[in-house]
């Protein structure tokens, strides 16, 4: 019988699913802030909860570890990178740190959100989409990183690495 205990945070874990997310993954480096976010519709584990970097998924915590988090509380979590395995398939091993600080997490994590517009406007603005389709904000520019900046509905500014987002042309109204 598996252990459905709550966890005592702080703990280390893997993560898993690593190999869906490599370009995510090779961007991180240890200590590199993560929110871990309950996934409570995810069609494979109701108790699934997604690791996030900047609102990009760079895996998932193990089944065993998701059902003893759901019994631990519902997040979302900070959690920060261990260490990154440097193999064929990167890997990741991170702590949960404690509950996150809620205005810190990105859009995405909680919900799609598609960014909000003035009535009197004739057309969404341009937005930042990840490539499997979810949207983390209105575009703003690129930053001499080049990183892709955007705004969160929220109104934070955020950036990502621009070859993990797609920039989406406006739409008319």
């Amino acid at each position: 019988m598996s252990d459905t205990s709550a966890l005592h945070i702080p703990f280390s874990t893997r993560v898993v699913g690593v190999s869906a997310y490599q370009d995510a993954v090779r961007h991180l480096i240890e200590g590199a802030d993560l929110v871990v976010v309950a996934e409570p519709d995810n069609p494979f584990d109701p108790n699934a909860h997604v690791v996030t970097h900047d609102g990009v998924t760079v895996g998932y915590l193990s089944r065993a570890v998701a059902t003893r988090m759901a019994a631990t509380g519902t997040g979302p979590w900070s959690a920060t990178v261990r260490e990154v395995f440097r193999r064929q398939t990167w890997g990741l091993e991170i702590t949960v740190t404690g509950a996150a600080d809620t205005t810190a997490i990105r859009d995405d994590e909680t919900s799609a959100a598609i960014p909000e517009t003035h009535e009197d406007e004739a057309r969404v603005a341009e937005v930042v989409a990840r490539h499997d389709g979810r949207v983390l904000g209105a575009y703003a520019g690129t930053d001499p990183g080049a990183s892709v900046v955007f705004f969160n509905v929220a109104g934070t500014r955020l950036s990502v690495p621009a070859d993990l987002v797609t920039i989406i042309e406006p739409v008319l109204a």
